[in-house]
């Protein structure tokens, strides 16, 4: 939270993508949720996906999308999502 406030409880999401550009209509691996954050706090969290055997192999991306509904109160919602470059194989 680089903010100078508390925030609420947020959800987030995991996608894979073709592109950097991650959507809702990207595939969804997984969600979760975390409690409040301090003002200037920090969270960390894991998790594992499961990419599904459908998917064909070559260069994708993972994207971590914080707050995707846009339900918590910020002054800057563009700085909610993280970008991992990956390559699946068979």
């Amino acid at each position: 939270n680089q903010g100078t406030q508390s925030a609420a409880g947020f959800k987030y999401e995991v996608r894979l993508s073709t592109n950097t550009a991650i959507s809702a209509s990207d595939l969804l691996l997984t969600t979760g949720s975390k409690t409040g954050l301090s003002a200037g706090g920090l969270v960390s969290a894991s998790t594992y996906v499961k990419i599904p055997t459908t998917v064909k192999p070559g260069k994708y991306y993972l994207g971590l999308r914080i707050d995707p509904a846009n339900t918590v109160k910020e002054s800057f919602e563009f700085n909610n999502i993280a970008i991992f470059p990956i390559t699946v194989v068979k």
